[in-house]
């Protein structure tokens, strides 16, 4: 989640962020056909490679801890040990199953109640958002420091206390030096989670839903809803229920071009193709998340732009999307956060016009991907891309895909895709 600090310009709570990326660019990242670039440096987060000075490692163990907090006028009142659980379970079965066991979210949770200096009120912008989180972080890693060594985390969660002031989540990543300090150190990453969280739905723990999306922002990756809209379906219409970035009402697989960034597929599982100066066809299978082959087929349309073609299954993480089929989507570096980087390519043509409780509980475009079987749409053309995806055979665990990729432009610069317009999008 982010708050605007000038016109036209959206960056993290933590301004630390927008001073660092002017000096930032992508370090440690394989070079190949799917590497996108922005113009000069990378934006503080976008679609690009992370930069592995700025975010997280999104490999190996990553040590937690969580701090209740109220304030005089907010005190808390519900048994931490029991509150706890709705934060941390679901989001750290999450992370080992979304990345293979690549990475493990473990968590410290500090004991009690810790009151804040001032009412709640006094932290926060008109929206609810703390002005300053990592200060207020600080001020909650202090109070806490005699139940917790924080020596031994790199992450902090600060959870206000229900009827707070404090009514959105928002994470902060801040450079080395600039973070919550205590005595021993300091913390460059974390999140702090307001009384939004505190709802009930059909769909799991809206809590670690909100941590497990918050944490995925230290780890790199934007926000690919749209935050100039307050609806939280209208402003997912770009991706829908397809990852944790533009919708947490339900928690489902990550794209694969998110895991590809964040190191949890390998090489293989990313099919990625660059245009050419002669027509290209594609034939490949793909398999769903817990199978063994390739994920997905990535078309680098410019240095800017790549149309993914993923496979994706109701099952496991994914129980509660859309039907089995192929996922088709783009996504665009120069984008900020906030702004749908992604946009996924709806099959239906664009976003579920269903019943809301259906909408709610599988997400926006459940409805996008393409299949061979009876009755489903099997292709899709994409004119500005150059490309056309059609499934030729699918069954519960593989689909047969072809891609006929068109020559490549004589100037590759490109605009937007309008993904959504109909006379664009051809069956």
């Amino acid at each position: 989640m982010y708050i605007p600090i000038m016109p036209g310009r959206y960056t993290h709570a933590s301004l630390a962020i927008a001073a660092l990326a002017a000096l930032c660019v992508a370090t440690g990242h394989a070079q190949d056909a799917c590497t996108l670039r922005p113009d000069t440096l990378r934006p503080a987060l976008s679609e690009a490679p992370p930069d592995e000075r700025l975010f997280a490692h999104s490999l190996g163990e990553v040590r937690a801890a969580l701090i209740f907090i109220d304030f005089p006028d907010a005190p808390g009142t519900a048994d931490v040990a029991q509150l706890a659980p709705s934060y941390t379970n679901e989001a750290s079965a999450w992370y080992a199953s979304a990345s293979r066991g690549r990475m493990s979210l473990s968590f410290t949770v500090a004991p009690r109640w810790y009151r804040m200096s001032k009412p709640s009120a006094t932290y926060v912008n008109e929206i609810g958002k703390f002005v300053d989180v990592i200060a207020a972080a600080a001020e909650a890693i202090n109070l806490a420091a005699g139940d917790v060594d924080f020596t031994r985390v790199t992450h902090v969660y600060i959870a206000a206390s229900n009827h707070s002031a404090v009514n959105k989540s928002n994470a902060f990543m801040a450079p080395v030096g600039r973070g919550a300090k205590f005595d021993r150190g300091e913390i460059r990453f974390g999140a702090a989670f307001g009384s939004n969280v505190y709802r009930t739905i059909p769909t799991g723990s809206y809590p670690a839903h909100h941590l497990t999306h918050e944490t995925l922002h230290t780890l790199g990756l934007p926000d690919l809803y749209d935050i100039t809209i307050a609806d939280i379906v209208q402003n997912a219409s770009a991706t829908g229920g397809w990852d944790p970035m533009g919708w947490v009402l339900s928690l489902g697989e990550p794209l694969v071009w998110h895991k590809r960034l964040l190191g949890w597929i390998d090489p293989p599982e990313l099919h990625c193709v660059e245009r050419a100066d002669t027509a290209i066809t594609v034939r490949e299978s793909l398999v769903p998340a817990g199978e063994t082959g390739a994920k997905a087929v990535a078309v680098r349309l410019d240095r800017y732009r790549v149309l993914v073609a993923e496979a994706r299954v109701p099952r496991g993480l994914d129980s509660l999307r859309g039907p089995g089929g192929v996922l088709v989507y783009t996504v665009d570096v120069r984008v900020p956060t906030g702004r749908t980087p992604v946009r996924v390519i709806s099959a239906a043509g664009g976003p579920a016009a269903d019943d809301s409780s259906r909408v709610r509980r599988l997400g926006p475009l459940h409805d996008a991907t393409l299949s061979a079987d009876t009755g489903r749409r099997s292709r899709l053309d994409v004119p500005d891309a150059g490309v056309s995806v059609e499934v030729t055979r699918s069954s519960t665990a593989r689909f047969d895909v072809v891609l006929l990729i068109a020559p490549r432009p004589r100037s590759a610069g490109g605009g937007m895709l309008p993904v959504h317009d109909p006379t664009r999008v051809r069956q």
